[in-house]
C-alpha cells in the first residue's frame, strides 16, 4: 500500500470522526439545555437511569469510562439540579455512598430516553441491521487497536 492511501485513510478517518462528534455534541447540548443540562450530564444519568440501585461515584466512573475527578464535578452540578442524590445519608465515605436519579431526574431521563430512541431511529434509517452491526464490530476493532497503540484504556 503507497503512502497516499494511509494518508487519505488518516485524513478521512480523522475529519469524519472529528465531524460526527461535534455533530453529536451540539445535538445533545441543543436537547439537553431544556433541562439545564449540558452533553457531559448525559452519560452519567443515563448510566444511573439504567441502574435502579444507584452506583457508587468510583463504579459510575468506570462505566462512563472517565476519571472520578469528573464524576464529581458532574454529581455537584447534577445534585445543585436536583437531578440526583445519594442513597445513603448516614455514611460519612462520599466513595461508599450511591449516587441515584431523584424523580425529578428519573422524569427528566424518561424524556431524555425518548430523545434518544428518536435520534437514534432516524440516524439509522435506511441502513441495514447487519451493516450497523458491522459498523460496531469495526468501530470496536478501532478502538481496541487504538488502546494497544496508545496504551491507553480511556
Amino acid at each position: 500500500m503507497t503512502e497516499n492511501v494511509y494518508e487519505d485513510r488518516f485524513i478521512r478517518f480523522s475529519i469524519t470522526m472529528d465531524t460526527v462528534l461535534k455533530k453529536i455534541q451540539k445535538y445533545k447540548n441543543d436537547r439537553l439545555i431544556a433541562y439545564g443540562l449540558r452533553s457531559m450530564h448525559l452519560m452519567p444519568m443515563y448510566c444511573l437511569f439504567k441502574e435502579h440501585n444507584g452506583l457508587t461515584a468510583v463504579d459510575l466512573a468506570k462505566k462512563c469510562s472517565v476519571d472520578k475527578a469528573f464524576i464529581s464535578r458532574i454529581t455537584g452540578d447534577l445534585k445543585e439540579l436536583g437531578y440526583v442524590d445519594y442513597t445513603e445519608k448516614n455514611t460519612s465515605a462520599q466513595y461508599k455512598k450511591h449516587l441515584c436519579l431523584t424523580d425529578e431526574g428519573k422524569n427528566v431521563m424518561k424524556k431524555v430516553d425518548d430523545l434518544i430512541g428518536e435520534a437514534v431511529e432516524i440516524v439509522t434509517r435506511g441502513i441495514p441491521t447487519e451493516e450497523i452491526r458491522t459498523f460496531y464490530n469495526v468501530l470496536n476493532a478501532f478502538d481496541n487497536n487504538l488502546i494497544a497503540l496508545t496504551g491507553d484504556n480511556a
